[in-house]
């Protein structure tokens, strides 16, 4: 039986930001071959854009995108259904949690607007990304749950579905766009399937 719903953020619970916005450009400018590497670093590591910035010597070349990332966070809201849904989950005795895969600046803004959760694991903090196991291992351990009273909720097949099925989890592929129906819906109708 399902006890534990646990959401991703960006594209689930908040409005999606560009995917080549501040950070992407940091990663170009940082030294190494893959990007992909880089941006992974970016994402599990507690260090904020200043402090890359500054450590590789780039916070000249990145004045414009430190605007660019302080402008982005600002304007990162909820979905307009997010809060009141979560609010109602933990009122019914669900335990609700945030799991994303985040750079430490998005981290703090998140960490603002869903004050209320019973937990935040974020990859930043935790040196480890979706689907990676280790980041699923810190979100049962941290609630004190077993993967298989917890039904994960995100947008992207690949880290919110296929990552937590393969840990043990229930999983649910969101959709957001304006034909989908609500957060709300979509998530009642997973906890009849899986109890």
């Amino acid at each position: 039986m399902v006890s534990t719903i646990i959401f991703d953020a960006f594209g689930t619970l908040v409005r999606a930001v560009g995917a080549h916005g501040p950070y992407w450009k940091l990663a170009g400018l940082m030294p190494g071959s893959n990007h992909l590497l880089r941006r992974r670093e970016l994402m599990t590591s507690n260090r904020s854009f200043a402090d890359f910035a500054d450590e590789h010597g780039l916070t000249g070349q990145l004045e414009s995108a430190a605007e660019d990332l302080r402008r982005e966070i600002a304007a990162i809201a909820l979905f307009d259904d997010s809060a009141v849904y979560v609010d109602a989950l933990r009122y019914r005795g669900y335990k609700v949690a945030v799991c994303s895969n985040l750079a430490y600046d998005y981290g703090v803004r998140l960490k603002e607007l869903l004050p209320n959760v019973d937990g935040m694991f974020l990859s930043c903090e935790l040196g480890a990304i979706k689907p990676e196991k280790e980041i699923f291992k810190a979100v049962v351990d941290g609630l004190r749950v077993e993967p298989w009273e917890c039904l994960f909720v995100g947008d992207t097949p690949r880290q919110d579905v296929k990552g937590p099925q393969d840990f043990g989890m229930n999983a649910l592929l969101l959709k957001r766009n304006r034909l989908a129906p609500s957060l709300s819906e979509q998530v009642e109708v997973a906890l009849k399937v899986y109890g």
